[in-house]
């Protein structure tokens, strides 16, 4: 237990108005408790049982136990809930029993959070301190640690006379780093997790950075001499989209011509469909300061409701040929780059489409496209 929790069947006074008529001392009693809960700093005394730390114990610490010094004068209130629910539960069978037996079952447990739990997890947060700053202290040690290990891995990926297979198990071992890192930080408060790291921040990042360019760069290379294969493009379904995609994404753009509709494929030839996909996964690139794109890895494609209607209302510019009979749908459509290269780039989007899919006497195609702009 680490928070002090309420059950909120008796935190409600509209779920009891009712009880005005049938019960009247009850209600009368119930007044007086929500009364008193409503005055209770509840809020102060939460923040003070989940204080982490000496500066988050010094913010709550008076307000929380002024909070904690005012239960008994609340837990009297409750009582008195209490000794009415005893006194009208005695009566046997009435309409209203459940209700009650439902509000006695909760009254105690809030007793039991206001007069047991609230004490010691308040004892419990105060006398956490010195194991909070023995955590913070080790934090700090973590991240030193992990600042002078990064800045070791990037010298290792530095040597360009090794190729990218023996470099690989860097890009694991950089995970496993980062996990690390993650791991001793997570017990502190947010405030004090950017405390810690603050003054290895620079060190991190621009060693981490060179790191991942390193690898990729040889990655890169190495694809390009043959020497690391390229990603493997997983096979589509039968659908247009599907098919359209997959081949943009393995760069066959006289297949991805093979999947339009005669009207589309007039205006989109293969050489116009190659120049706009790679005009935008240079331009792409060019926003994360990358010379090429990485090659494609993946490809998804997405489904939305719209109708014919609906997308000629918002001005887009489908042919005539499309029509409410031959229309299957509107599907976007992302080019993706491997998981692998994303996480060395934070590039991980070299293409979003948008396509409409028709039928036609020649099976599926694609009946419009544009690429997002």
């Amino acid at each position: 237990m680490s928070r002090l929790a309420f059950d909120d069947r008796l935190l409600n006074r509209y779920t009891v108005e009712d009880l005005e008529q049938t019960h009247p001392a009850l209600f009368t009693a119930l007044k007086a408790w929500f009364k008193a809960f409503s005055d209770f700093d509840d809020t102060s005394l939460a923040q003070l049982i989940a204080a982490r730390g000496q500066v988050d114990i010094d913010k709550w610490k008076e307000r929380g136990q002024t909070a904690l010094a005012s239960i008994p004068s609340v837990v009297e209130t409750l009582d008195g809930v209490i000794l009415e629910l005893e006194s009208a539960l005695s009566r046997g069978q009435f309409p209203a029993r459940t209700q009650l037996e439902g509000l006695f079952d909760s009254a105690r447990k809030n007793r039991k959070a206001l007069v047991e739990d609230a004490p010691a997890l308040v004892a419990q947060a105060l006398g956490s301190v010195g194991a909070y700053n023995a955590t913070k202290s080790e934090a700090a040690a973590a991240v030193a640690r992990t600042a002078k290990k990064l800045e070791e891995m990037r010298d290792r990926s530095a040597d360009e006379s090794r190729v990218y297979r023996e470099l690989q198990p860097l890009v694991e071992e950089l995970k496993k780093t980062w996990a690390a890192l993650d791991h001793a930080l997570e017990p502190l408060s947010r405030q004090d997790q950017r405390a810690v790291r603050e003054p290895q921040d620079q060190r991190l990042r621009e060693a981490a950075a060179a790191l991942c360019r390193n690898l990729f760069d040889r990655k890169m290379r190495d694809r390009a001499n043959g020497a690391w294969p390229a990603p493997v493009i997983f096979e589509p379904g039968d659908s247009a989209p599907e098919r359209f995609a997959a081949a943009l994404a393995r760069g066959d753009f006289a297949a991805a011509h093979a999947t339009l509709a005669p009207w589309v494929a007039d205006e989109w030839t293969v050489e116009r469909l190659q120049e706009e996909y790679t005009h935008t996964a240079t331009a792409i690139a060019a926003g994360f300061d990358m010379a090429e794109p990485p090659p494609a890895g993946a490809w998804e494609v997405g489904s939305n409701p719209l109708t014919l209607e609906d997308l000629r209302s918002e001005d887009n510019d489908i042919a005539a040929e499309v029509t409410e009979e031959n229309f299957l749908g509107w599907f976007p459509i992302q080019i993706l780059t491997e998981e692998e290269d994303a996480y060395l780039t934070d590039l991980a989007n070299l293409a979003s489409l948008y396509t409409v899919a028709v039928r036609t006497p020649n099976g599926e195609r694609i009946g419009f496209l544009k690429f997002e702009e």
